[in-house]
């Protein structure tokens, strides 16, 4: 049996994490890329999406199990995950759990100026419907110390490290 190739995706909230899998996958195709964001495996009550505790890695590293052994898993949310040749896996918390860290072929940081991260994050949000001053008092209060403290430190351990706009150049380096 052949063995899937585990990439993993991390860096900042609103870096280009997701931009970066949504390209690779369409550029590599559904058939060979089984594509898992860490945000489906976050627990609905935890107090902060900021801290390795939000994530349940050991659902997570059951899940991966599965696919390795090229069966299929079916998310909670209806979302059904086929084996593939490659997994890639996304997420800011992701360099968080020192068992998947193991698993991970290839570590990929992806970097961006703290302004701009913090913009696209404002600009996600307010189109969330959400409050301008409570994404900014979230921000000071939860997202920058944890970045700090979880995210930022990843950059040492990661492969490689991608900075900038996502654009198709980067995603043809990739591949």
């Amino acid at each position: 049996m052949n063995k899937s190739l585990i990439i993993g995706i991390t860096g900042g909230s609103g870096a280009g994490k997701s931009t970066l899998c949504q390209r690779l996958v369409k550029k590599m195709g559904l058939e060979n890329v089984t594509y898992i964001a860490l945000d489906k495996y976050m627990y609905k009550d935890a107090p902060t999406n900021n801290t390795p505790e939000a994530i349940n890695f050991l659902k997570l590293h059951q899940d991966i199990d599965k696919l390795m052994a090229k069966e299929k898993v079916v998310l909670e949310e209806e979302i059904i995950l086929n084996p593939a040749p490659i997994i890639l896996l996304e997420g800011h918390l992701l360099m968080c759990d020192s068992d998947l860290k193991k698993r991970l072929d290839l570590s990929i940081y992806v970097d961006l100026d703290k302004e701009e991260r913090l913009l696209r994050r404002i600009e996600r949000n307010v189109g969330y419907g959400m409050d301008l001053q409570g994404i900014i008092a979230w921000y000071r209060k939860d997202v920058k110390d944890n970045y700090v403290k979880y995210v930022e430190p990843a950059k040492k351990e990661c492969d490689l490290i991608i900075w900038g706009e996502i654009d198709q150049k980067k995603v043809d380096l990739l591949l």
